[in-house]
């Protein structure tokens, strides 16, 4: 059979119109979706309940050929080496079993990427092939008290002495910090400079004056856990400085891109769940003698949540497939990241109201798909903060 792949030029940007999957990315597929349904679907309901991520599991992510987790670690340091298109694979299938699990792909793929865009050999191989075993996981060191979205309104500091920074300044809703070994810092290394002053740094566990602080808990996500960390007088190594300094936040930018649109992935799979569970309470509930399927109050929605499921799929893909091709994608991504986002409450909302009073409860997952939904669409960015990518990009020219 000889596979014609047709491109077509939509407003300069190539889309292509097979949707097929390679024997490879199918294979993937099936080995994904396998393990997360026989290991990781049965144990959701008490990584929800305990807020912990079991160790068993986490050791099972990172070894071959189970080796989701660290995704996008390249091939040279010893991980998977994944295209977005896999990439988006992995996040969806897992997502589907524990949106907590998906995070830790995410978490990877995010504080690693700025050191496989932009550090110095010697700290790629020092960090990446650790990272790619499970020896050390990395956080990002981003977000803080008073700047989230606006990543260029960090206030941590770290001032040059000799052969150090010293850091100074509070970091919040840092995932697993708990579990990590090293973390992507962002600072201002040059405050007079705004933006372009900003810098990345990789902080070690364990170095004086670095502390993880309170535990955030969530209302959903449990699992996956975030924490205040503070630095007070926290000396680093200069060597420890990714790429150059000031354009740490084009680095962070550039990473956001390509992880962004896997959260999309992740969205889908979480919805997809929640759907199955919806079709089959609808199939088997009766009400006044026949199914609820029956009744086109709920049929008719459900088929309008199929259809945003598959657009949902199809944006995140295509932003996928553009990013494996080396095409700039950042309207594409952050329009997949909204829509699904918004898509994934929709759905799980749904779900919660076709079951009435069972989707209350925690006798069906539908309540975590909600709960779990409502609090990853903030993740990288909020669907509000797309809508703000995805404007300036439309009216660049």
């Amino acid at each position: 059979t000889v596979k014609i792949i047709l491109k077509i030029e939509w407003e300069g940007t190539p889309m292509p119109v097979s949707f097929d999957l390679s024997s490879e990315q199918l294979a993937l597929q099936k080995r994904v979706r396998e393990f997360a349904r026989e290991e990781i679907l049965p144990r959701a309901a008490e990584i929800d309940e305990k807020d912990e991520f079991p160790e068993d599991l986490l050791k099972k992510l990172y070894t071959p050929p189970t080796q989701f987790i660290p995704a996008a670690i390249p091939k040279a340091y010893g991980g998977p080496g994944m295209g977005k298109m896999e990439f988006c694979i992995v996040m969806e299938e897992l997502a589907y079993a524990s949106a907590a699990c998906s995070t830790l792909v995410e978490l990877l793929a995010l504080a690693s990427g700025p050191i496989i865009l932009a550090a110095g050999e010697e700290l790629k191989r020092k960090y990446l092939p650790r990272i790619a075993t499970g020896e050390i996981l990395p956080a990002i060191n981003m977000t803080e008290p008073e700047a989230g979205s606006d990543a260029a309104g960090i206030t941590t500091t770290a001032t040059r002495e000799g052969d150090d920074y010293v850091l100074n300044g509070m970091k919040r809703y840092i995932s697993y910090a708990d579990r990590a070994h090293v973390f992507s810092t962002s600072v201002k290394t040059d405050p007079s400079r705004g933006s372009k002053g900003i810098s990345l740094i990789l902080v070690e566990k364990g170095a004086a004056g670095f502390t993880t602080e309170t535990p955030i808990r969530c209302m959903g996500l449990r699992g996956h856990k975030a924490y205040y960390m503070k630095f007070e007088n926290c000396r680093v190594p200069r060597a420890n400085l990714v790429g150059e300094e000031g354009r740490g936040l084009s680095y962070l930018m550039k990473t956001l891109d390509g992880t962004r649109l896997t959260l999309g992935a992740g969205y889908v799979g979480l919805a997809r769940a929640a759907f199955d569970l919806g079709i089959q309470f609808t199939k088997e509930r009766k009400t006044f003698g026949r199914p609820l399927m029956e009744n086109q109050a709920i049929s008719f929605p459900m088929a309008e949540l199929a259809a945003e499921i598959e657009a949902s799929r199809l944006l995140t893909y295509k932003a996928a497939w553009m990013d494996d091709q080396g095409l700039p994608h950042t309207k594409e991504t952050s329009i997949a990241k909204f829509y699904a986002a918004d898509m994934v409450v929709k759905v799980t909302g749904s779900v919660v109201s076709f079951m009435g009073g069972w989707g209350c409860t925690d006798e069906y997952p539908a309540e975590r798909y909600y709960r779990d939904a409502k609090t990853w669409i903030f993740a990288q960015g909020t669907p509000l903060i797309q809508r703000l990518i995805v404007s300036r990009e439309i009216y660049k020219d």
